[in-house]
């Protein structure tokens, strides 16, 4: 821990300036109340047979703090990592069963832990993921240089039933099939989910080829056109003073670079990722529970300076995994003029749900995902980041 002295003197201390300036460290105590190590987190695998205990990271360094911020439409976030603004993570990972070989519960001082291993030094680690079967789990790492771009990583529990259980379980990163790192892109979220044939992962990367930087990110800002914005004359709607807005055509085409996103099917045994869908400015990506089916939200244009991200306009639509099936089921607009008491929800949508319903059942056969009317019907709010 660090305390900044003033860089000042007064005359009635007879101080050396030079010496007083910068930051000092307090006494021992007061250090070690402050860096004590917090208590880990937990993550239990599906089937709650492994526990994995996360080392939660003590209070960020100053560099951390330093680290770039971009604030557009109610986002904060690092534009060079592509992550929440001062996303940090754990700074490791430990391994514990449950039970022992003849399934009988393990007592928590007697049950041995496994450390994860093969992450560089000052790694940290975030968005750890279990596979459905509690085989496995994905995860993504940070490594110890600050302006290093996220990597993907991947450890399997292999371990034979029969034979004492090691002391270290290896890591391995994840790259394409030319040995090529993975672009992840967790802006909005976690940027992998598993596919639920234990195969397969759903990632959330940059687009390759990487669209072109807009001009106002390459160079002088220079406004091509005034900011204005149109009021409906005679209509009034309620409203809330929102912070980091979106003020110029410059910032919504750098929050459109930047939210603009591939999805990517990544097969683990072949190394090789193949897109699901073009480009867009994905905000939520849900597989069916049968993985034959996938749910995508994505932000639509126009946008808003009165209001931020989570109250732009989006897409619902259904595609399939492994086919070319593609249906739309909503078009949601912009929510700009939501009371602003009592917990309010927008009451209607651009399309009917039986109307969609009918016609995604009648071009799959059978009915997609079950849980698509039950989020709809609350008007995208739970679907929503």
């Amino acid at each position: 821990m660090l305390v900044a002295r003033p860089s000042h003197c007064t005359a009635s201390r007879s101080v050396d300036c030079a010496a007083t300036t910068g930051y000092t460290t307090p006494s021992a105590d007061f250090v070690s109340l402050i860096d004590a190590p917090p208590t880990p987190s937990l993550s239990l695998d599906p089937t709650e047979r492994w526990l994995l205990l996360l080392d939660n990271p003590p209070l960020p360094n100053l560099a951390q703090l330093c680290l770039p911020e971009l604030r557009l439409a109610g986002l904060r976030f690092d534009p060079q990592r592509r992550l929440p603004a001062r996303a940090s993570g754990y700074m490791g990972m430990t391994l514990r069963p449950l039970f022992d070989q003849l399934g009988r519960p393990l007592a928590v001082g007697s049950a041995p832990e496994i450390q994860v291993e093969g992450l560089l030094p000052g790694s940290k680690v975030r968005s750890v993921t279990w596979r459905p079967d509690g085989g496995a789990f994905a995860f993504v790492v940070l490594p110890p240089e600050l302006n290093a771009e996220p990597q993907l990583w991947f450890a399997s529990l292999n371990f034979e039933m029969d034979c004492p259980l090691p002391r270290t379980l290896m890591a391995e990163r994840l790259v394409d099939s030319g040995g090529n790192p993975l672009k992840l892109n967790g802006i909005r979220q976690a940027p992998l989910q598993w596919h639920p044939d234990c195969q397969r992962l759903l990632l959330t990367c940059v687009p390759w080829p990487p669209p072109p930087q807009p001009e106002c990110m390459t160079g002088l800002r220079v406004p091509a056109a005034p900011s204005v914005q149109d009021a409906e004359p005679g209509v009034k709607a309620p409203s809330r003073t929102y912070a980091d807005m979106l003020k110029t055509p410059d910032d919504e085409d750098e929050y459109e670079w930047h939210t603009t996103t591939q999805l990517l099917l990544y097969d683990l045994e072949s190394r090789s990722a193949r897109p699901l869908d073009d480009p867009a400015k994905n905000r939520v990506a849900v597989i069916s529970p049968d993985g034959k089916f996938m749910m995508v939200a994505k932000t639509e244009r126009p946008f808003s300076y009165a209001v931020g991200d989570v109250r732009f306009a989006r897409k619902i639509e259904v595609l399939e995994v492994d086919g070319s099936g593609h249906w739309e089921v909503a078009c949601l607009p912009l929510r700009d003029k939501i009371p602003t008491f009592m917990m309010p929800v927008r009451t209607f949508l651009a399309r009917s749900h039986g109307e969609q319903t009918s016609r995604i059942r009648s071009a799959s056969g059978k009915h997609l995902m079950g849980a698509i009317l039950a989020r709809l019907q609350t008007c995208g709010t739970s679907f929503s980041p």
